[in-house]
């Protein structure tokens, strides 16, 4: 790895160096038979699969849709945009379950959009990277998925369990962001008027969340 080294390229040859010292060819093969046996289980199919579909939604644009519905719907309101970042996030989490994916998706649009606006820098780039680390806890979350494989837990449980936290901490999140820049207004400035929109305006852009909505309850 500090050659820069693929990880799988060097764990592979950590693994299969290291079962050689230790028991020579035999050890290979017991650590390649050991390895089929772990890694055939129908539950990992689902790893991905949930990859793949987080950077499908990472190159659809779904993210800029949303960002423009809730520029328009809470813009207006000091902090609106981080706050509407935050669901951004939980949304994005609730459909892929991949946390690099609303992370990278809102820190190349949400981020240029919150710093022209005024906000600061300190609670933009939070407010992101703490958003996109709902991943790990709103279903489907892939490591979950991992952790239920190796713990030979019920995914599904475990899905449930994290379901109210994730929320919850995502319901916290916006208070905080809500209440820090209702004290200090410029750390979350309100938009100004001219880029304020109509009530029909802001009726017609909850179309956009639509199709995130119907893959949520699909998956």
């Amino acid at each position: 790895m500090a050659m820069g080294a693929p990880l799988a390229l060097a764990l592979m040859i950590s693994g299969m160096g290291s079962a050689y010292v230790m028991f020579g060819p035999g050890g290979v093969d017991l650590l390649l038979a050991s390895a089929y046996s772990a890694m055939d289980n129908f539950l990992l199919v689902s790893l991905p699969l949930f990859i793949f579909m987080g950077l499908v939604l990472e190159k659809s644009g779904i993210t800029d849709d949303l960002f423009g519905m809730i520029h328009k719907l809470m813009g207006s309101i000091p902090g609106g945009l981080g706050v509407g970042t935050v669901l951004i996030c939980a949304l994005i989490a609730a459909m892929a379950g991949v946390s690099g994916a609303a992370t990278v998706s809102l820190g190349i649009i949400a981020l240029p959009a919150m710093l022209k606006r005024g906000y600061h820098k300190r609670l933009v780039t939070g407010t992101i990277m703490a958003g996109g680390a709902l991943g790990f806890l709103i279903p489907p979350s892939v490591l979950m998925i991992v952790y239920a494989f190796l713990a030979r837990e019920s995914v599904g449980k475990l899905f449930a369990a994290g379901l109210m936290p994730g929320l919850m901490l995502a319901g916290i999140y916006m208070v905080y962001i809500l209440v820090r820049c209702r004290l200090n207004p410029s750390l979350g400035p309100a938009t100004p008027p001219e880029e304020r929109y109509t009530a029909r305006e802001k009726f017609q852009s909850l179309r956009h969340i639509i199709a995130p909505g119907l893959l949520v309850v699909t998956v």
